[in-house]
């Protein structure tokens, strides 16, 4: 029996069930278990709105509240976009709680947090076992290592991962676009607009589409090899090309601070700097926006990619205010 002073708070417990329920659905013995510990105090079911509420998910909610209300027997399985705020305190003992409940009806993770950097920021991550992940700029991650399965959920940004080698435990990065699952290499996700791209480094990755309604489990895509990248866009189409040792350096630059370029066009790299800074960039001239571009500048720093661009490419740089640049063809 657990003494009521180590009895985890339920926001905590709140907390576990959304992140139970953003790994694609429960078992029976699951939905029992959230029914009664739902049922066991009027707060818990506005804990668990509120745990949804967080990341503004209004499927979610909807979500919740079928699947409290209906019969176990009837559950059907779907997939909830929503994650849990960094550094859940008393996750581990929720977990111990809900095991006690219900006998081996959930793995209790060895390791379960969530991350989330801000524009212009970045953070390294070391979930335990040698594995890193390198998360860029206005980047969200959840992480969950188990005994069987290493899980990390990208809702959205840059991240590189450096996985341990562990034939019995794969590391699964899941996105909305489609998964990725090795046993131990070095690689990069990144979930934008666009879509998904995966770029490998080292290794090989399998990339999986995610499970439908349809789908009796994940879906293979592709096998990538080093030295080669993929991208899914948002219509689904996929391609699958290599990329230069160079290229992908460049695309790592991020890692050490900095944001290489070697002849893309202005517009791609406005892009990208936009993606460190507050500040509005825009290009005022259509004529400039295919003009290509090169030289190496600090991430989020962009005073000296101004100055490059007015004295080497005849770019005119026009402050509108604090927030606010356009660039134009010089006079």
């Amino acid at each position: 029996m657990i003494e009521e002073q180590n009895k985890p708070d339920a926001t905590d417990v709140a907390a576990f069930w959304v992140a139970r329920l953003d790994r694609g659905g429960l078992s029976t013995d699951e939905l029992i278990a959230l029914r009664e510990w739902v049922g066991a105090h009027p707060s818990h079911m506005r804990k668990l709105e509120r745990a949804a509420e967080i990341w503004e998910s209004l499927d979610a909610l909807a979500a919740l509240r079928n699947i409290v209300a209906r019969p176990a027997r009837t559950t059907r399985r779907r997939t909830i976009s929503f994650a849990i705020a960094a550094g859940v305190a008393g996750m581990a003992l929720a977990i111990a709680l809900l095991l006690a409940v219900v006998p081996g009806s959930v793995e209790a993770p060895e390791y379960y947090a969530s991350f989330e950097t801000r524009i212009g920021e970045t953070q390294v991550i070391e979930p335990g076992e040698g594995s890193r992940i390198s998360l860029n700029t206005n980047s969200r991650v959840a992480i969950e290592f188990g005994s069987t399965l290493r899980r990390v959920r990208l809702d959205r940004g840059e991240a590189y991962f450096d996985v341990a080698a562990n034939d019995t435990r794969p590391f699964v990065v899941e996105t909305d676009f489609g998964n990725v699952v090795v046993t131990g290499t070095e690689f990069l996700v990144r979930v934008d607009d666009a879509g998904l791209e995966v770029a490998v480094k080292e290794g090989h990755v399998q990339l999986q589409r995610p499970p439908s309604d349809h789908d009796e489990g994940r879906v293979a895509l592709a096998l990538l090899t080093a030295g080669e990248v993929a991208s899914i866009e948002l219509d689904g189409s996929r391609r699958i090309e290599p990329i230069e040792t160079g290229q992908l350096v460049r695309k790592l630059g991020w890692r050490d601070g900095m944001l290489m370029f070697n002849g893309e066009s202005l517009e791609e790299v406005i892009r990208e700097v936009g993606r460190y800074t507050p500040i509005k960039i825009s290009i005022t001239d259509e004529a400039l926006r295919t003009r290509r571009i090169g030289g190496y500048f600090k991430a989020g720093e962009i005073e000296d990619l101004l100055a490059t661009l007015e004295s080497d490419f005849g770019i005119r740089v026009e402050r509108i205010s604090d927030s606010e640049i356009n660039l134009s063809l010089r006079d």
